[in-house]
């Protein structure tokens, strides 16, 4: 039976562990505060708005920070009253299509039903996968639509249908209104369009990537227009400038001053809009968006005069995110933990060394957490460097996966990364680990 439909039993077995994990949170703790996030309440503001009056304008004034793809999710459980009864049972769902994307991608990649069984369920279980099922933040959604994006693509460059480069660029223009951070995302897999593959001339390729990049664009075009005529803003998403300011120019800061991080960021004002209008009393009353121009300045003149302390930064960032375990996300499920400093906030204060070796006697369950989860994380990394390995995935479609995740990684860093910003590119990396699997157990050939 598990030979002839593997499919099932991935499927289950997700779904069990993404409904027992809310469940038992709900259980230990007696109410559903787990399942929030800081960030969760920005969310919140603006599906309200949109259940209140039909607008993205929370308060009154448009929103220019969040963009509509997450709080759209979230309207069905405000308007009913019960926001994670509601929205977590639809994230589970999401977090299994996430799962079927990726055994039926592996499939399509080798034609191995070892390796897309063996990727299937690395992702039923992958932890970043199910944690986030149960927490009310962007990451669930943003991971199924990129791996819809992904699947789509491969089947376009496979010739199987020229629907699926219209799907693919639809689905990713969607995963860059739940995250801004996708939005340059459609030039590197346009760009792989045109690697040269089997049965596919130069102008047709040349045609696949312009249409790629013509759909995308079409597609994220209308918020950025509507950024500009409700406030005058160009950009796609203010939360560029406030990462700018607020996170990378102030640990620039906070380095040289020999401050900690999070104090630096309440001297900049970060969340305390009349200390940054103390601070900066001729932008009192102007325009936002020419606070959020001049932060923009402000923080590209701070990052251009130190670029190797910026530089240090933001690749320290880029290592927590690959190699962090994430235990923070987990244990605030269960009650008061570590919260988002968690491992980040010791090692920052006495450098990677001294935060984990204090660790075992400042916070044993944070400790005993972060080693499971750092050595199934390894065990994920040693497959799918086995899969990479044996080099049997095509080259046009092992580049597309490659520069979604190159992408999100280099994008990813600065002191405020963490394994959060991993999540979605862990379901290539289950991909990969299948492929290295069905090698290992050497069975099977790939076709």
């Amino acid at each position: 039976m598990f030979q002839r439909s593997p499919i099932i039993w991935i499927l289950g077995a997700a779904l069990c562990l993404r409904l027992a994990l809310p469940v038992a949170s709900y259980l230990v703790r007696g109410d559903t505060a787990g399942f929030y996030s800081p960030d969760t309440g920005s969310y919140l503001s603006c599906a309200r708005a949109i259940e209140a009056g039909g607008t993205f304008s929370p308060g009154g004034v448009a929103e220019l920070t969040r963009t509509p793809g997450f709080p759209l999710l979230l309207v069905p459980g405000v308007a009913l009253g019960h926001v994670a009864a509601v929205t977590i049972p639809v994230q589970i769902a999401l977090g299994c299509v996430t799962v079927w994307l990726v055994y039926r991608t592996t499939l399509l990649l080798v034609g191995s039903g070892r390796a897309a069984a063996a990727a299937g369920f690395l992702c039923a279980f992958e932890p970043l996968s199910v944690i986030f099922c149960s927490l009310l933040l962007s990451e669930t959604l943003f991971s199924a639509l990129l791996m819809t994006a992904l699947y789509f693509l491969m089947r376009a460059m496979r010739g199987r249908s020229p629907a699926s480069l219209v799907f693919s660029s639809c689905a990713l223009a969607a995963a860059v209104y739940v995250r801004p951070v996708a939005y340059w995302m459609p030039l590197p897999l346009a760009a792989c369009l045109l690697i040269p593959r089997d049965g596919a001339a130069v102008r047709r390729r040349g045609t696949e990537c312009v249409c790629y990049l013509a759909i995308s664009a079409i597609c994220i075009a209308p918020w950025q227009i509507r950024n500009y005529l409700v406030a005058g803003y160009r950009g796609f998403s203010s939360i560029s400038a406030i990462n700018l300011y607020f996170y990378h120019a102030a640990a620039v800061r906070a380095e040289h001053a020999g401050v900690p991080y999070d104090e630096m960021q309440r001297r900049m004002g970060y969340g305390d809009a009349r200390m940054f209008m103390q601070r900066h009393p001729g932008l009192a009353g102007v325009p936002e968006r020419i606070r959020l121009e001049w932060i923009s300045g402000e923080a590209r003149r701070i990052i251009a005069g130190n670029p190797g302390t910026f530089a240090a930064l933001y690749l320290k960032g880029i290592a927590r995110t690959v190699l962090g375990p994430g235990p923070s996300d987990l244990l605030n499920l269960f009650g008061p933990g570590p919260g988002d400093n968690g491992i980040r906030g010791s090692v920052a204060q006495k450098g990677l060394v001294g935060g984990i070796t204090r660790l075992p006697r400042r916070d044993p369950a944070l400790f005993w957490t972060s080693l499971v989860l750092g050595v199934i994380l390894l065990g994920y990394y040693c497959l799918a460097a086995a899969g990479l390995c044996a080099r049997r995935i095509p080259r046009p479609e092992l580049f597309a996966c490659a520069a979604a995740v190159c992408y999100l990684i280099l994008i990813s860093g600065g002191l405020s990364a963490y394994s959060r910003f991993r999540h979605p590119i862990m379901p290539v990396i289950c991909i990969l680990a299948g492929c290295g699997f069905d090698r290992m157990k050497g069975k099977n050939r790939f076709s």
